[in-house]
C-alpha cells in the first residue's frame, strides 16, 4: 500500500510538470524505437536466412554466370552475364561424381503473357525436363515439361498458379492456347502452388518453357543464366563444389590468379549474404539506441536533480510526519522508472511502426516477436533506475530542518 502511494505521489508531480516530463520520455522512447527496430531485423534476418537455406537444400549448388546479383531461384538482377552454356551444365551432369541432376534455367522479367483479350506480364523462364526433380517442385494439374520438349524446340509451357488465375480464373488451362509474346504456345500444365520466396515475391508468378524455346524463339542468345545441381548426399557438397570449380575453370581457360567467370554457390553462401547485407544496419541502430538511451538517462538524471531543490520543503515534510530516508528513494526512484518506463513502452510502439514500414518500403527482414517488447519494458527500467539512483539518494540525504526551510 504505501508503495503504491508513493507512485500515485510521483505519478501527481510528474502531471504537474507535462514539459519536463515529455523531456524525460523522449531520450528513453528514441533509444528503445531503435531497439526495437534492431531486434525485429535480428530476428528477420536469421528467419529469412533460415526460410532461404530450407528452400534452397541441404543437396543443392548452382552455378551461376559471372558475378551479377541474384536471388535463389536464379537469374539475373539486371544484365544478362555471358558465360555459361547448356554444355557447361550436361558437362557437370556427366564429368562430375556425386551429381545426379543438373538443371539449367534462362529468365526474363516483365514478360508480356496473353489469352482472349486478357494479357499481363509475368516472369518468364527456360527450364529442362529436371527443372521438377531439381526444385522438388512437382505439377499439380497436367505434366511437366519433357527431354522432347527441349530436344523439338516445342512451344509447350506450364504455368504458375498466379498466372493461371489471372489468365483464366477457375476456368481449365489445360490444352489452351496462349501467347508469349508474340508466338503461340499450348498449356501443358499448372505447377504445384508454392507461395511466397523468402525475398517476400510470389513465386507462382512465372511462366516456364522448354530452355532451347526460350533461348532460341524468345530471347535469341545462346547463352544461360545459371544451373542447380542436385548431389547424392549432403556430406558430398563440399567435394562437389570443388570438382565443379576445377572442371569449369579448364573448360572455361581459366588458370589461377584469373578471377573466374561464374560462381559456385551454396545455401551456407547465401546466408552469409544475408548477414552481411543487415550487418551494417544492425550495428548503426545499435549505435544509435545505445546514445539515445545513455543520452535520455542522463536526461532523467539532471531534471531529476533540479526536482530534488525544488521539492526541498516537500522532502522535509514528509520526514517530519514519518517518512523514512528509504521512503524517500523509493519515491524519487519511482518516478524516475515511471518516466523511463513509459518511454519504453512508447518507443516499443514507435519501434514497431519504424520496422513495418522499412518492411514494407524497402524489404528490410523483420519479424516481430514478443523480445523486442519486453527488452523495451527491461531497458528502460533500468535506464531509470540507474540515472535515477543519484538524484533519489540526493533527496534522501536531505537533512530534514535543511529541507523544511528551503
Amino acid at each position: 500500500m504505501r508503495a503504491l502511494r508513493m507512485a500515485r505521489e510521483g505519478f501527481r508531480f510528474l502531471g504537474r510538470s507535462p514539459r519536463r516530463t515529455l523531456l524525460m520520455v523522449l531520450g528513453p522512447l528514441v533509444g528503445v524505437a531503435a531497439l526495437t527496430a534492431v531486434v525485429a531485423s535480428a530476428r528477420g534476418t536469421s528467419d529469412l536466412v533460415r526460410r532461404r537455406m530450407q528452400a534452397f537444400g541441404d543437396r543443392a549448388l548452382m552455378v551461376r554466370a559471372g558475378d551479377i546479383g541474384r536471388d535463389t531461384h536464379g537469374g539475373p538482377g539486371g544484365e544478362h552475364a555471358t558465360t555459361l552454356r547448356l554444355e557447361d551444365a550436361e558437362a557437370v551432369r556427366t564429368g562430375v561424381p556425386g551429381v545426379v541432376e543438373t538443371a539449367p534455367m534462362v529468365r526474363e522479367r516483365d514478360f508480356e503473357v496473353s489469352f482472349e483479350g486478357t494479357s499481363i506480364t509475368t516472369t518468364l523462364f527456360g527450364v529442362t525436363a529436371g527443372f521438377g526433380a531439381a526444385w522438388n517442385w512437382p505439377m499439380a494439374t497436367g505434366t511437366a515439361l519433357d527431354d522432347d520438349d527441349v530436344r523439338l524446340l516445342r512451344p509447350v509451357c506450364v504455368l504458375g498458379r498466379t498466372v493461371a488465375r489471372r489468365l483464366f480464373g477457375d476456368a481449365d488451362p489445360l490444352g489452351q492456347s496462349l501467347r508469349i509474346g508474340s508466338k503461340k504456345f499450348e498449356v501443358r500444365g499448372v505447377m504445384a502452388f508454392k507461395g511466397i520466396s523468402p525475398r517476400g515475391g510470389d513465386m507462382d508468378d512465372r511462366v516456364q518453357v522448354p530452355i532451347t524455346t526460350a533461348l532460341r524463339r524468345l530471347f535469341n542468345r545462346e547463352n544461360i543464366d545459371m544451373f542447380r545441381v542436385l548431389v547424392a548426399s549432403p556430406d558430398l557438397l563440399a567435394p562437389v563444389q570443388a570438382s565443379i570449380t576445377e572442371l569449369m575453370r579448364k573448360r572455361h581457360h581459366i588458370v589461377p590468379p584469373e578471377v573466374d567467370d561464374f560462381e559456385v554457390v551454396t545455401a551456407e553462401h547465401i546466408a552469409a549474404r544475408v548477414r552481411e547485407m543487415s550487418g551494417t544496419m544492425t550495428t548503426l541502430l545499435l549505435v544509435l539506441a545505445g546514445i539515445a538511451l545513455l543520452a535520455g538517462g542522463i536526461v532523467v538524471m539532471n531534471v531529476m536533480v533540479v526536482s530534488v531543490r525544488e521539492r526541498r520543503k516537500e522532502i522535509g515534510l514528509r520526514r517530519a510526519v514519518g517518512a523514512t530516508r528509504g521512503d524517500i528513494r523509493t519515491q524519487f526512484l519511482l518516478e524516475a522508472a515511471a518516466v523511463t518506463v513509459l518511454g519504453g513502452v512508447l518507443g516499443a510502439a514507435l519501434g514497431t511502426g519504424v520496422a513495418v514500414l522499412m518492411q514494407r518500403v524497402w524489404n528490410v527482414p523483420m519479424l516481430l516477436t514478443w523480445e523486442p517488447y519486453a527488452l523495451a519494458v527491461a531497458c528502460s527500467l533500468v535506464v531509470g533506475l540507474v540515472f535515477g539512483a543519484y538524484p533519489a539518494r540526493r533527496a534522501a540525504q536531505l537533512p530534514p530542518v535543511d529541507a523544511l526551510r528551503g
